[in-house]
């Protein structure tokens, strides 16, 4: 889909076969993004969606995931594999692919799932194992921690229909 300012309509985009679009990332008035399943990244038009090339320095780069921080594009992905592999963050210029940071090694059968940033404009980053770290203002990268405990119902849980009291 494409939305427009005011519209929503079919966008075209060819896929190869058994490859699917797992999120979508877009500034106001500057580029939207969408990365497949199978690591391509697509650059979306109002005309249609195009693979887009990275360039000489990215070749080989396995895109995991795309986020918006300090209203930047970014993607964290892993360049080569096996002991020479690294994890990098990069933000996605109008132009170009620009490496911003190296981030830690993850296992092999871990890939990054999410970029995010907060109120106090720190980057968030986070493995499908449940790896985190986070950079804060002065740059440097700590770990994180996450919270999986459910928040408590509220008082009115009866009462607020049986969708949600089931």
């Amino acid at each position: 889909l494409y939305v427009g300012r005011k519209s929503w309509r079919q966008l075209p985009l060819s896929l190869p076969k058994g490859d699917r679009i797992r999120s979508i990332v877009g500034l106001p008035n500057k580029h939207t993004v969408a990365l497949s399943a199978e690591h391509r990244l697509y650059l979306l038009t109002p005309k249609g969606g195009k693979l887009m090339s990275l360039g000489a320095e990215f070749r080989g780069l396995t895109i995991d995931a795309l986020g918006v921080a300090e209203g930047k594009l970014l993607l964290a992905g892993r360049l080569g594999n096996g002991a020479s592999m690294k994890s990098v963050l990069a933000e996605l210029g109008p132009k170009k692919l620009v490496t911003l940071d190296s981030l830690w090694p993850i296992a092999a059968d871990d890939q990054f799932s999410l970029i995010h940033s907060d109120y106090k404009q720190r980057i968030m980053v986070v493995t499908v194992k449940g790896q985190i770290r986070v950079k804060s203002k002065d740059g440097q990268w700590r770990n994180g921690e996450m919270a999986i405990d459910p928040p408590s119902p509220p008082e009115d849980f009866a009462h607020l229909g049986p969708a949600l009291a089931n």
